[in-house]
């Protein structure tokens, strides 16, 4: 839950970095939101040699940020926006190879008992599909915003709008399914996250 707060954060804290030209803030709460998630990792685990390692990472890692800020401040906070797009991108991108199940079929395989209404599991992939797409429209956006956007314009879209793209896409999946599909039931979605946590990810992409 720590982990979920801290990323939810990280948009409006960002925002809030461009607009004060300050991008400390933003940047303590990236070394913050890593430590979270390197946290979680190794609760009730012994610190190995890898762990080890991860945190001699993290400390390279911050001494290499911060003389990069010195020169370039803001240039390090262009990466978040366009590695979470390319990870959904690869995370949703490849279940749809031969031989894998789409993601969201996965998902509501999960939740109806294995088996799906043909017409559901159409739908399922085709949603599949969309969310590839956004991603991938998603990446592509925040790259050029980087590279040719003002600082401001980059991060009303990467910290505001594009949320507004990912919610809107949820929202039209949400309708498609009342009116197509109102006789089959659906998780909220917190059900939806919890299908989600049980995704065995690595069995996704096993041929």
């Amino acid at each position: 839950m720590r982990t979920v707060l801290l990323i939810a954060a990280y948009p409006f804290v960002t925002h809030y970095s461009v607009l004060h030209q300050n991008p400390w803030p933003a940047m303590v709460l990236l070394f913050l939101i890593a430590a979270s998630v390197f946290g979680e990792k190794q609760k009730g685990k012994k610190l190995t040699r890898n762990g080890l390692a991860s945190v001699a990472g993290f400390a390279v890692s911050g001494i290499l940020l911060f003389k990069l800020m010195q020169h370039y401040e803001f240039a390090i906070l262009f990466f978040p926006p366009v590695f979470a797009s390319l990870g959904f991108l690869f995370i949703f991108g490849r279940t749809l190879t031969p031989n894998r199940t789409p993601l969201i079929t996965h998902i509501a395989l999960l939740y109806h008992g294995g088996t799906l209404d043909p017409a559901l599991q159409r739908y399922t992939y085709h949603l599949t599909v969309a969310w590839v797409l956004l991603f991938a429209f998603l990446t592509v956006e925040s790259l050029c915003l980087a590279f040719f956007a003002s600082l401001d314009t980059w991060s009303l879209y990467t910290n505001g709008i594009n949320y507004l793209f990912v919610l809107g896409l949820m929202a039209g999946d949400h309708i498609v399914r009342i009116w197509r599909f109102k006789h089959i039931k659906f998780p909220g979605f917190m059900g939806f996250l919890r299908m989600l946590k049980q995704t065995d990810f690595s069995s996704l992409y096993k041929s």
